[in-house]
């Protein structure tokens, strides 16, 4: 199997960018819900 880190570390990068974008919308429509 051929190791490709770089490849690796920049999904890895952008699925947490994702991720936590996601949890900061998240957060952002419950924030408008109770206000």
């Amino acid at each position: 199997m051929v190791e490709m880190p770089q490849q690796l570390r920049e999904i890895d990068r952008r699925y947490k960018a994702l991720k936590a974008s996601r949890v900061e919308n998240l957060a952002q429509r419950s924030l408008e819900l109770i206000q």
